[in-house]
């Protein structure tokens, strides 16, 4: 008896899941501190409720001064546009590696995210978050989404870049399958 060839079953996947998997695989990438309570707070402000619309990170050297940093942006009116149009869903080969699905460009970014931090001399990695404009303009929904998501009560200043007369190098990605998702690397030429 002949079987068929068959193709691997896909699996389905929620756009906002996708959108935090390919977040959990660039954070793991950039080997940040405390990774469980980040990927938690991810969690919490994209897929749970939609309060993030940017993840900074930045890469600090010794000084406390920015080397580098990792901006994930996600906008979340388009996001809309493509649930109301009934591209809720994104197909994955259950087979294959996620990263490898999305583009060679975020193998490519997870492979020069080491080489960047060692040669720039990158200390730790700090993740910041950014609450959407109209959560954040309104006190009461602020501070819920900040209980929520865990954040501290007080304002951080945020880090400054390093001084140097060095060019600056832009890396920029943004999934086929998922244009609402965009990850920007900007880092002094190493």
């Amino acid at each position: 008896m002949i079987q068929p060839k068959l193709k691997p079953s896909l699996r389905i996947q929620i756009r906002t899941e996708f959108m935090y998997e390919l977040t959990v695989n660039m954070i793991r990438a950039f080997n940040v501190s405390q990774e469980g309570t980040v990927l938690n707070t991810l969690r919490k402000g994209i897929v749970e409720r939609p309060y993030f619309d940017r993840i900074t990170v930045y890469f600090l050297n010794d000084r406390n001064n920015i080397e580098g940093k990792a901006v994930i942006t996600i906008d979340w009116n388009k996001h809309s546009v493509f649930l109301s149009t009934g591209k809720d869903t994104v197909e994955l080969d259950p087979n294959r590696p996620l990263i490898e699905q999305v583009s060679e460009a975020i193998t490519y970014i997870q492979n020069h995210i080491p080489i960047m931090k060692r040669s720039l001399g990158v200390k730790k990695s700090e993740v910041w978050y950014h609450i959407k404009n109209e959560i954040q303009s309104d006190q009461s929904k602020y501070d819920e989404a900040r209980k929520y998501c865990g954040f501290p009560v007080n304002k951080q200043t945020p880090p400054i870049w390093e001084k140097k007369n060095i060019r600056k190098v832009n890396l920029t990605f943004t999934p086929y399958a998922l244009e609402e998702f965009n990850v920007e690397i900007t880092h002094f030429e190493h």
